[in-house]
């Protein structure tokens, strides 16, 4: 028997189809574990979208985007091209649709934080986790967790800007 994985496909959301439809469009998600509050929180949130340079994926590796999501509103800001490459050039639109991403506010942006944080609290064992996630037209779906996200997402804003942020790396004596 071969080997092989079945799943079911998601369908992602409208918007993230409209702005670049050839590729499924992930968030990455990174949440950290607040030790003095005893709950998760959410660290960073960046949008990536594929480009007719990385498709089918949305990989910024492959001449993907990424865009920052404001925590708070859910609002994307203008994305980033080239950084792996050092020829970063930000983007207002996307430069293949012309579809607008900066101001974009991603749906379900509330229940996905806190959908989040929920399976977070459920796996506290797991304090680290760069979650990759796709807004779908009900909610959201994880494709996975990663133990040991990539960190270049920095480039929109320096992580240890935030006191738990910094806290958290210290007790685990990465500064």
């Amino acid at each position: 028997m071969p080997d092989g994985v079945i799943s079911q496909f998601v369908h992602q959301h409208d918007y993230a189809s409209t702005i670049f439809p050839r590729a499924t469009n992930t968030i990455r998600m990174l949440t950290m574990w607040d030790y003095e509050e005893g709950e998760p929180f959410l660290a960073f949130a960046g949008h990536r979208f594929g480009t007719n340079l990385s498709v089918p994926v949305d990989n910024c590796s492959q001449g993907g985007l990424a865009s920052p999501v404001d925590l708070e509103t859910g609002k994307l800001g203008a994305a980033q091209s080239g950084h792996y490459v050092n020829q970063s050039l930000m983007h207002d639109a996307h430069p293949d649709t012309g579809e607008q991403i900066k101001g974009v506010r991603v749906p379900h942006w509330d229940a996905t934080v806190a959908g989040l944080l929920a399976i977070c609290k459920r796996m506290a064992y797991i304090p680290y986790v760069g979650w990759d996630v796709i807004v779908t037209q009900d909610g959201f779906t994880v494709t996975e967790g990663n133990s040991c996200p990539d960190l270049g997402h920095q480039t929109f804003t320096p992580l240890l800007k935030d006191p738990r942020v910094r806290a958290f790396y210290e007790r685990f004596g990465a500064l």
